[in-house]
């Protein structure tokens, strides 16, 4: 007989962000993050070999960017999302369970749904806190400024080609779900 502490505690195992980040694992989020630290790192390389700009004009542009489009992002994410909620409260899960791998299918997508929409909140809230120093006009010596600002810009790289491949994944998710639930 489980104690109201076990209950608890498989509760908090079975449901919030750890029971996505048992399905959605570290190893699901490097395998996602290869193509964007690459991207990321050749934007520096790129920045630092050819063209010799002020990166303080460079990230707030970006910044700019992403602060414009990743609020979109998160929306049609949450929209997809919704769509494979939708299938979940429909026959079509029931469906989809029955088959060889339907379950592990079905949590697959939902982690990485959620996975995906907590590195979007993530970087939306970091290309917060950045546009907020800068907007204070916040003074570091020239020395480390560069550095500084060569980092916020590999960050922000990675998040928004990490974010605009979660979509691309989220489409395709969608696509498997629809294509499993035509299946006899």
């Amino acid at each position: 007989m489980m104690s109201n502490n076990d209950k608890k505690d498989q509760e908090e195992k079975d449901f919030g962000w750890n029971a996505v980040f048992k399905s959605y694992t570290k190893k699901d989020l490097i395998n996602d993050s290869v193509f964007p630290l690459i991207i990321a790192s050749m934007v520096i390389l790129i920045m630092n070999l050819v063209y010799n700009q002020n990166t303080l004009n460079i990230l707030l542009e970006l910044l700019s960017l992403i602060l414009s489009f990743l609020p979109n992002m998160l929306v049609l994410l949450v929209a997809g999302y919704t769509i494979l909620v939708s299938f979940y409260w429909s026959g079509i899960a029931e469906k989809i369970k029955k088959l060889k791998n339907g379950v592990k299918l079905l949590n697959d997508l939902n982690s990485s749904f959620a996975g995906a929409l907590y590195m979007m909140i993530y970087a939306l809230l970091i290309s917060l806190i950045i546009k907020c120093f800068s907007l204070l006009g916040v003074c570091v010596i020239s020395l480390y400024a560069e550095i500084i600002n060569q980092i916020c810009i590999f960050i922000l790289v990675y998040f928004l080609i990490f974010s605009i491949l979660r979509i691309k994944d989220a489409v395709i998710d969608i696509y498997n779900i629809a294509k499993t639930s035509t299946k006899d």
